[in-house]
């Protein structure tokens, strides 16, 4: 009898997944976009291909489906793509829009004032992660270079956004927030948002889904995550070469209906379900039309996106 109970229970909370619950309809207010990518041209590590293509095709395509639908949209890059040559890195004259770790914190802190509670704020991440899921970002110094050590990790934490620090960073602001993170070990940030239940393992814990959907101190998390990849595994660029991308963010632009060839938004958006654009309608796309091997047969290539929010996704359009 309990295993049967026990049973009902599970089945009853994945279905409750995959059901497109919001809160009570609130106005939807304006959308503010921070857009970090680095290539890390000049830096010392090893050079990203896709990651500038990345970072300014999601904020056009952003602001594209803003105008669509009628919402106030303001959009601020924090770029590092070094020079014509693979030695040379951005100069301190870009110093304000260098993707270093102050710059990103100080752009967060400083959209608080300009918020309302109806408000979305999106920080979308292109570039390397370390293996505790942190961001790798622009080093301060003059000469930009990120020194690793014996295992290629950067020495410097200066250089490096742990997961707590944006979590923290974003919890801060008015309104509900939205990370899009592609970069290796991105899933760290699904488990440190606290609010999602891993539904890419094979156990699923009914202890942990009780106390996630029905904790006494009720359920509201204002900030989701959309990650390329699992908090133990490696993101990837596609193969294309002239015209590279992350092979989650490519899948992603093409659920948000982005021609990458022509710049431009087509009139059908894949991702929207019945009129509406939701964290849940964009990842169930990305994870049936992303280009992915098999995890039984070449288990550190394997890319699975990962999302958190649990039972409630968040209305983007």
């Amino acid at each position: 009898m309990k295993k049967a109970l026990s049973l009902i229970l599970i089945i009853s909370i994945l279905l409750l997944q995959s059901c497109e619950l919001f809160y009570p309809e609130q106005p939807l207010g304006s959308i503010h976009v921070i857009s970090v990518g680095l290539n890390y041209k000049g830096t010392g590590i090893r050079v990203l291909r896709g990651t500038i293509n990345d970072t300014q095709e999601i904020e056009q395509c952003l602001a594209s489906l803003s105008t669509r639908h009628l919402r106030t949209y303001h959009s601020y890059s924090l770029l590092q793509r070094g020079g014509a040559g693979i030695d040379e890195y951005d100069q301190p004259g870009n110093a304000i829009s260098l993707p270093t770790k102050s710059n990103v914190l100080n752009r967060i802190s400083a959209l608080a004032a300009d918020l309302t509670e109806n408000d979305l704020t999106i920080f979308n991440f292109n570039g390397h992660g370390n293996d505790d899921g942190s961001l790798i970002l622009a080093s301060p110094n003059p000469d930009g270079k990120i020194i690793l050590d014996e295992n290629n990790r950067p020495l410097d934490k200066e250089t490096l956004l742990s997961v707590t620090e944006l979590l923290t960073a974003l919890a801060n602001l008015p309104g509900k927030q939205l990370l899009i993170l592609d970069s290796c070990y991105s899933g760290s940030f699904v488990e440190g948002s606290g609010s999602s239940v891993s539904l890419i393992e094979k156990r699923v814990f009914l202890e942990e889904a009780i106390f996630t959907y029905f904790s006494s101190t009720g359920y509201s998390p204002s900030t989701f995550v959309l990650a390329a990849t699992t908090n133990d595994n490696y993101s990837y660029e596609t193969g294309d070469v002239f015209h590279k991308h992350g092979r989650f963010t490519e899948t992603l632009l093409a659920g948000l209906g982005w021609d990458h060839e022509t710049n431009t938004l087509n009139p059908k958006i894949p991702a929207m379900k019945k009129g509406v654009l939701t964290t849940d309608s964009l990842y169930a796309y990305v994870l049936e039309n992303q280009e992915r091997l098999h995890a039984s047969m070449y288990f550190s290539l394997y890319q699975h996106p990962t999302i958190s929010g649990g039972a409630y996704s968040l209305r983007l359009f």
